[in-house]
Formats: C-alpha cells, sequence, structure tokens
C-alpha cells in the first residue's frame, strides 16, 4: 500500500508539471498574439496523453519490478515490453484522433 501511495504522489507531481508546462506553453503563444483554441486543445490533448502514458508506464513497471521480486524476472521483461508497445500504439491513436477532429 506504500508503494501505492508513493506511485500516486509521483503521478500528481507528473501532471502538475505538465499543467505548469503547458500554462507557460500558452501564455508564449499568448504573447506572441497566435493564441488560439487550437492551441489549448492541442495543450489539454497532450498533458493527457504524456500523463496517462505515464501512468500506464508506472503501473507496468511496478507490476514487473513486483514479477522481479518473485524471482520471474522474464515475466517482468516480457510485461514490460508488452506495456511499451501498447502505450506506444495508444499514444499512435490518440495523436490521429486528435488530428482527425476539427476545432
Amino acid at each position: 500500500m506504500n508503494s501505492n501511495r508513493y506511485l500516486w504522489r509521483q503521478i500528481r507531481r507528473v501532471a502538475i508539471w505538465h499543467l505548469i508546462c503547458g500554462a507557460v506553453t500558452c501564455g508564449i503563444f499568448a504573447l506572441l498574439k497566435r493564441f488560439d483554441l487550437s492551441v489549448l486543445w492541442g495543450t489539454l490533448a497532450g498533458i493527457v496523453i504524456a500523463v496517462l502514458n505515464y501512468i500506464a508506464l508506472a503501473y507496468y513497471g511496478n507490476k514487473a519490478a513486483d514479477m522481479a521480486e518473485n524471482q520471474d524476472v522474464d515475466a517482468g521483461r516480457k510485461l514490460l515490453q508488452m506495456s511499451y508497445t501498447g502505450r506506444m500504439l495508444g499514444i499512435f491513436a490518440a495523436l490521429v484522433v486528435c488530428a482527425l477532429v476539427k476545432v
């Protein structure tokens, strides 16, 4: 349970920093007088995709570490490889959807 609390604390930090960087990005576009809704939606989509990717990475990394701790290193390695492939396909699908949606 302590490990779970640590993971969620890290995820919260990542989300907060992504929000801060997204606000800075929107602020820079506003200063350059180039801000429109596509900047806002792109920033929000990027934040959501990045945070979901980090959540999946943390979850599967933690499961793989637990497997390695239980002397099942091969299964942990396969889980991480499957996780990487799944996350990259998910990011690709999300980016395709974002590109097809008209703002």
